[in-house]
């Protein structure tokens, strides 16, 4: 049997909140447009667990498996004031929309302390990759 492996990189980039509105079409949370979105913030969100926490949310898709489907999923996002990842957009599609979802529901319910700019809570544009391996 092989072993199975998601990969994440705990590379959180700053900046990085795209332009287009291509927010995930059932995204269950969604900054409001007139709320201020940082690039930066001191501290920056941090996951709360985690890589654990995220790794525990993960499922690699059944039917991917079973095709051999792997990939790499870059997903924007912003991490709101009460530490709520919201506006998920798929920056960069692993080419399998399984996989591309499994990252956006493993990063929906993983939670954030929330980056602060002047001890007070901000909403922080991030980046997490993902990385889809069977092994």
């Amino acid at each position: 049997m092989r072993k199975i492996v998601a990969l994440l990189f705990l590379l959180m980039l700053i900046g990085a909140c795209s332009s287009s509105s291509n927010v995930a079409e059932d995204t269950q949370f969604v900054i409001p447009e007139s709320e201020t979105i940082y690039d930066e913030s001191s501290p920056m969100p941090v996951m709360i667990g985690g890589m654990e926490a995220f790794y525990s949310n993960l499922r690699y898709p059944n039917a991917s498996r079973d095709n051999n489907h792997q990939g790499r999923v870059l997903l924007d996002f912003v991490v709101s004031r009460d530490g709520i990842p919201a506006n998920i957009e798929v920056r960069r599609s692993s080419g399998h929309r399984l996989l591309d979802q499994a990252a956006i529901n493993a990063l929906r319910q993983t939670r954030f302390e929330p980056g602060k700019i002047d001890g007070e809570a901000v909403a922080v544009c991030m980046i997490q990759p993902v990385i889809f391996r069977l092994q």
